[in-house]
């Protein structure tokens, strides 16, 4: 658990910042993978509502090693059963959570939704990117994984200007996972309580990824 708590100790941070001024949320996670970093989050989350409803979609098993190279998943497949087991012990142990599992592909069981929170680190390639956050895009904070994999950071290169996109400050060591974030309620998070940089990105014309997910 101490590497799921190092990269993702500044997103969950920063989710936190958000008051959603409700006894309910909904936090929703591509690329669910094993389950883990879900039950991170809502570790933490549930501290901020009454009842806390998670989401995670993953293609899980249904495609290739090579399917995962070519959308940048350095993690390769998930495992539905692992992921569906510490879910169900996450919500035993606390029945003010409750979950549902997607099984497939976003471009094909994600539909238009808003929630609280959203995680994307599903697919990293422009195409997959581009249609979990178009998807997704009226949520009230959007945390992308990965942000500086080359499709990631075109995609959110191509949209800076037209969202409130910042860059999740951690330390600068290869083996940190850069991510970035897009605040849509702007009138209730709390800046005070995170440490952000305006989102800068790389000109994806000129830029080569120095590492692997």
């Amino acid at each position: 658990m101490g590497k799921i708590v190092a990269y993702l100790g500044a997103a969950t941070s920063a989710c936190l910042a958000l008051d959603i001024k409700s006894d309910a949320g909904t936090y929703l996670e591509i690329g669910a993978h094993r389950g883990r970093s879900m039950m991170f989050f809502a570790d933490n989350l549930i501290t901020k509502v009454k009842k806390l409803h998670l989401i995670g979609y993953d293609v899980f098993d249904l495609e290739t090693n090579n399917f995962h190279l070519q959308e940048d998943n350095g993690m390769l497949g998930g495992d539905f059963n692992e992921c569906f087991n510490t879910l169900t012990q996450l919500a035993t142990s606390n029945p003010n959570i409750s979950f549902d599992l997607v099984k497939g592909y976003t471009k094909d069981t994600l539909k238009s939704t808003k929630v609280d929170w959203a995680y994307i680190d599903g697919g990293h390639s422009y195409e997959t990117v581009k249609w979990d956050h178009e998807q997704l895009k009226d949520s009230r904070v959007i945390v992308f994984d990965d942000a500086d994999l080359p499709g990631v950071n075109r995609y959110l290169w191509e949209i800076k200007n037209q969202y409130n996109i910042y860059s999740l400050c951690v330390a600068a060591k290869s083996s940190d996972h850069r991510q970035a974030i897009i605040i849509n309620d702007m009138d209730n998070f709390k800046f005070d309580d995170v440490s952000l940089e305006k989102f800068q990105g790389h000109n994806p014309k000129k830029y080569i990824s120095s590492r692997k997910v």
